[in-house]
């Protein structure tokens, strides 16, 4: 946040940490709400990481046409698709079954990164949800052929112990 006199006047950071506590909240109308203000109210110009966060929020609502229509948005206003973005975009398709969009977004994604295994997992998982399972076991003895192994989610946390 940037201080203007006595006004704290947000960020990209800060909205970009809003829309997170939306999405990972379930909060769909206050973060369709704080995506708007972002460009309307502060003149800042949503980057892929904002409309990432901001399809993760749509994809709660189940409408896949808005969750189409802020990736459009993204395109007309020349902001070009991130890895998060098409991830973003399969696990919408992924969780509403919109077949064709999410191969679209699968496509993409494994272009990007042809080799991360947990996007290609993450596609796998997608064509098991649509029921394509020929193409989950093309995806994993692609994995297998390449030697590529998903590594297991882990977490840290830091115990201090005081005296």
């Amino acid at each position: 946040m940037m201080e203007d006199g006595n006004k704290a006047i947000p960020n990209s950071v800060t909205f970009l940490s809003l829309l997170s506590a939306c999405a990972h909240s379930g909060l769909v109308e206050e973060g369709k709400k704080c995506f708007n203000s972002l460009k309307e109210k502060y003149g800042l110009e949503p980057d892929p990481e904002h409309y990432a966060c901001f399809v993760d929020i749509l994809r709660q609502a189940s409408n896949m046409e808005e969750v189409w229509s802020a990736y459009q948005n993204m395109i007309e206003q020349g902001t070009k698709p991130t890895v998060g973005v098409w991830i973003a975009l399969l696990n919408a398709c992924s969780l509403n079954q919109d077949v064709e969009r999410g191969e679209f977004a699968a496509k993409h994604l494994l272009q990007m990164e042809p080799d991360n295994a947990s996007h290609i997992v993450l596609v796998s998982n997608f064509y098991a949800a649509i029921g394509k399972w020929d193409y989950v076991d093309e995806l994993r003895s692609m994995m297998r052929t390449k030697g590529l192994v998903k590594e297991a989610g882990n977490s840290w946390i830091n115990v201090s112990a005081f005296s």
